[in-house]
Formats: C-alpha cells, sequence, structure tokens
C-alpha cells in the first residue's frame, strides 16, 4: 500500500511539474508574441513618419523657407518700397475706430511684445489688396499708432502712424538687412558707457532724425567686417541702436540693444 501511495505521489509530482513547464512554455510564447507585435507596431510607425511629410522647423513660418525675422525684416523692405499713394492709402484702409483701440499702454515700437491679453484684428482685405505681405499678420490700434503683430509671438514687427506716411519728397529709405551675425558684432562694438541721445520722436523706419543730434562713425572693425555700414552712421537711443542714412538722416535700421 505504501509502495502504492509513493507511487502516486511520485505520479502526480510529475504531473504539476509537467503541468508548470508547459505554463511556462505558453508564457514565454505569449511574452515572444507580444514582443513580436510591439516591434511590427513600431516599424509601421516609422514607416509611417518617413512617408508623412516634413514639419516645418519651429523657427520657420509654416509654408515658407525664410526664419521668421528675416520675414519681419523683409515686410518692413517691401513696405519702404511704396510710393507716397500706396502709403497713404494702406494706412487709411485699417479699421481705426474706438472699438479697435486698446487701453494697455505698451511701447509702439518694433520689437515689442504686447500683453497677449489685447486683442488682435484681422488686417483688411482692403490692405492686403495694396500690401500683401500682412496677410499672416493682425494688428492693433495704440493711440494714433497702427501696430503690425506677429499672432504667434504678440511682437510688433511694423509700425504705422502719420508721421510714418505723411507726404514728402525726400528719397526713399536706403535698403539696409543685416545677418544675426553681423548685428551681433553692431551691438558688441558700442561700449555701455556709450552717450545716448533723448530722440523725442517714433523711432520707426523712415523717420528722420534731428540735424541738432549728432551722428557716429562705427568701429573700424565693424567698418571693415560689414563694409555695407561704412555709408551709415548711427546714434544711440535708451536701450536702442538707430542706425541712420547720413545723406538725409533718415532712420534705415533700429536694433534693440
Amino acid at each position: 500500500m505504501e509502495r502504492q501511495a509513493a507511487e502516486q505521489r511520485r505520479a502526480a509530482e510529475q504531473q504539476r511539474a509537467n503541468e508548470r513547464k508547459q505554463q511556462a512554455d505558453k508564457q514565454r510564447a505569449s511574452d515572444r508574441q507580444a514582443a513580436e507585435r510591439q516591434r511590427g507596431e513600431e516599424r509601421k510607425r516609422a514607416a509611417e513618419q518617413n512617408r508623412a511629410p516634413k514639419r516645418p522647423d519651429q523657427a520657420l513660418r509654416p509654408g515658407t523657407n525664410q526664419p521668421i525675422s528675416a520675414r519681419h525684416e523683409q515686410l518692413r523692405q517691401e513696405r519702404a518700397k511704396l510710393s507716397t499713394d500706396q502709403r497713404t492709402r494702406l494706412r487709411h484702409s485699417f479699421t481705426v475706430n474706438r472699438d479697435r483701440i486698446t487701453r494697455v499702454n505698451f511701447a509702439r515700437r518694433i520689437g515689442t511684445r504686447i500683453p497677449r491679453s489685447v486683442r488682435l484684428f484681422a488686417v483688411p482685405a482692403a490692405v492686403l489688396a495694396i500690401f500683401p505681405y500682412y496677410r499672416d499678420y493682425r494688428y492693433v490700434v495704440e493711440e494714433d499708432t497702427i501696430c503690425i503683430v506677429d499672432p504667434e509671438t504678440y511682437e510688433i514687427v511694423d509700425v504705422l502712424d502719420d508721421g510714418t506716411y505723411a507726404p514728402s519728397t525726400r528719397p526713399q529709405v536706403a535698403e539696409l538687412t543685416l545677418t544675426n551675425r553681423e548685428r551681433s558684432l553692431v551691438l558688441d562694438s558700442i561700449p555701455p558707457d556709450f552717450p545716448q541721445m533723448r530722440l523725442r520722436l517714433r523711432l520707426a523706419l523712415g523717420a528722420e532724425i534731428p540735424p541738432s543730434i549728432e551722428l557716429y562713425e562705427f568701429a573700424p572693425l565693424v567698418r571693415d567686417q560689414v563694409p555695407k555700414l561704412r555709408d551709415f552712421r548711427f546714434v544711440v537711443s535708451e536701450d536702442q541702436l538707430v542706425i541712420v542714412a547720413p545723406q538725409d538722416r533718415i532712420i534705415a535700421l533700429v536694433l534693440d540693444r
């Protein structure tokens, strides 16, 4: 009897061992299948990403191949090329009524980032018919000034006021653009204690610097590495470097220090 009972126990243990082995084999097979499915899904996602169109770099505007800063600069250059009549019609095409005048005070100059609480308005179709470069932007009115704003960054990229469009026989603003490297070189060349002038005018492209304000030449290093600046002068006003065409004393470019 004892021998028979022992054999039964060995048979039961063997059966349990076989069941454990079968369960382990099933688990390993299930793990392999899960791993294979995961690898298949990863390969599928990678293939879909390769087929999908590349997303634009964050430093670029959707649908363009220009950095945002370069697009802003081009916008201002193109606007400066408008005739006096086109400039006048451009400003008058904006809707400037009491409902669109902001109650938030901010510096009405290029480069200012206005509060996101300020409501922006779509540029009217009549404006785009004259100047399509404003298509991707919005505008806001602060006192008598129309500020063109990048709706993504809330940065003022262009400024329109009565002074900018006043009739004049003076020549168009000399075209001046600087790369980021050139801008850094110019700004680094101005010592912190350089004399500053308080300019009582809007520092906008095309504004005229009064004859009483002294203009300065750029340092020799700047003139050598950025030859285009040999024909320009500058003045420092608070936190901005104002680059001026000396022949007619017209502002050609304003850089934030």
